[in-house]
């Protein structure tokens, strides 16, 4: 058995590493300009410490290194094997009797190491990543509480309020030209016009308080006609507070700030184990419930000779036992001339008001249920793409390989162009696949790993075409200028 790379393989080797740096630098770079051009704007003019927008960028540089790995795997595979088929390389060394295998081979223990890397990466540095970016959103938020409002820009942030500020000053948190709109219902319709006004946050940054200075307020309020009456006030000074406890988490020590994807493999599997004890716990509850209710419903001993026993256990569709099992208990109370008129209406009635309790009793189950599902498959896919995000570097190198033997192109914008192509190919299958999973539509592993199956076939077709000396066939031809 061999166990050192012959001196082809580590040619391969050294091939790859300047393509795998270059690509990935290049990826990362574009990532990061893409980073800065949706936050831009979010960030700059709001005199923010230039170590927080750097230390922001770095939080968020992990995310960004899981996504540039694969596809830097991808073009680099394209850049050596193209070039060596284009070279005839290739077909010198298959005449020479050097099997595809050995070449392949190297740089597929390195995609098999670059994956383990990256399973530690996603599960133990990403996630701390992901929660110091929080904490920074957060730190931020809280340091200038106008930071999500844009000048000349509805924000809505907030539930039951729409405002619109003409001008913005960053250093104090002053707003001009405000307007604010509030619909809380019937009674709480009004909008708000001011000047000036001060934005503030308080209680650790679970409210904000905003000073209107210098405004009115109409109001409409409804009257028994069916019509609404305006009513038109002037202040000098009026304070509004909002909160925002749910939308920017009060507590910084990291707790709740942690979401699904600021989380381990083993946490996930811990916030997993307790979704499902709570269900067990809620189903027995429920259970016990409604078997104490069936029982004081229909056992309850209206004559000696009638009584009607149910079964001990509650089944997964109550109205037809109800249906099932009261409709003779009906024809006994219709029947039954011991029983009087006025006690046959009375239990029937309360049968009648138990019936559609227990039927409420059940819908607000069945989406308890439903939404507790959707946590533990939301806990599920996150799992599963800390494996089938880094695996992707396996069928990404293989088909970049495969096609770059076929294909004779070594140059950097075919390798580009079809890097494009299967990247997003496979990125698409992966986000529509999470959303899917998240609603239930699909389980999680065909959700993460569809992508993942789609490319290792399609790496399977293209080493039979290897392997069998077949070259794709171009229909249009490059003509050399």
């Amino acid at each position: 058995m061999q166990l050192y790379p012959t001196t082809i393989q580590r040619d391969l080797l050294r091939r790859f590493i300047g393509p795998f740096m270059f690509s990935f630098s290049v990826i990362v770079a574009l990532l990061i300009m893409q980073f800065l051009i949706l936050f831009t704007d979010r960030l700059v003019g709001k005199d923010l410490p230039l170590l927080t927008i750097l230390e922001l960028i770095f939080s968020n540089l992990a995310s960004l290194v899981v996504l540039a790995i694969p596809m830097s795997m991808l073009a680099a595979s394209l850049l050596v094997y193209g070039r060596l088929s284009e070279l005839n390389e290739f077909t010198a060394l298959r005449a020479a009797g050097i099997h595809p295998w050995q070449l392949i081979k190297p740089l597929l223990w390195v995609s098999l190491l670059v994956f383990g890397i990256m399973v530690y990466f996603s599960n133990r540095i990403l996630p701390e990543a992901n929660l110091q970016s929080k904490r920074l959103w957060t730190e931020i938020r809280l340091i200038r509480p106008a930071f999500d409002v844009q000048p000349g820009v509805f924000y809505d942030g907030i539930d039951g309020y729409t405002f619109l500020a003409n001008r913005i000053d960053t250093q104090t948190d002053s707003l001009y030209g405000i307007t604010l709109y509030r619909d809380q219902g019937t009674y709480g319709r009004a909008v708000f016009r001011a000047e000036k006004g001060h934005i503030q946050s308080e209680l650790g940054g679970s409210f904000l308080k905003l000073d209107l200075i210098g405004g009115h307020v109409t109001r409409w309020i409804p009257q028994s006609t069916g019509n609404r009456l305006m009513e038109q006030s002037a202040y000098q000074r009026y304070s509004i507070r909002f909160d925002i406890s749910t939308i920017i988490p009060s507590d910084s020590s990291g707790n709740s700030l942690q979401s699904d994807r600021s989380m381990s493999i083993r946490e996930l599997r811990t916030q997993i184990d307790s979704v499902e004890l709570q269900l067990k716990t809620q189903l027995q509850y429920f259970s016990k419930k409604e078997n104490f209710a069936l029982q004081r419903l229909i056992e309850a001993p209206l004559s000696p000779a009638f009584t009607l026993k149910p079964s001990l256990f509650t089944p997964n569709v109550l109205p037809e036992y109800y249906s099932t099992n009261l409709k003779a208990s009906n024809i006994v109370f219709l029947q039954s001339d011991s029983i009087p008129p006025i006690d046959r209406i009375s239990v029937l009635r309360s049968t009648i008001e138990s019936l559609k309790s227990s039927q409420l009793d059940y819908q607000n189950l069945g989406q308890n249920l439903q939404w507790r599902e959707q946590q533990k498959a939301e806990y599920r896919v996150e799992i599963l793409k800390k494996f089938a995000v880094p695996f992707v570097c396996i069928p990404f190198f293989l088909c970049g390989a495969f096609i770059g033997l076929l294909s004779k192109r070594g140059n950097l914008g075919f390798a580009a162009i079809t890097s494009a192509v299967v990247s997003t190919l496979f990125w698409i299958s992966i986000i529509q696949g999470e959303k899917w999973a998240d609603r239930l539509f699909i389980s999680p592993a065909v959700g993460m790993w569809f992508g993942n199956a789609l490319l290792m076939t399609l790496a399977g077709i293209l080493m039979y075409r290897v392997y069998t000396e077949k070259e794709f066939r171009f229909r249009g031809k490059l003509r050399s200028t």
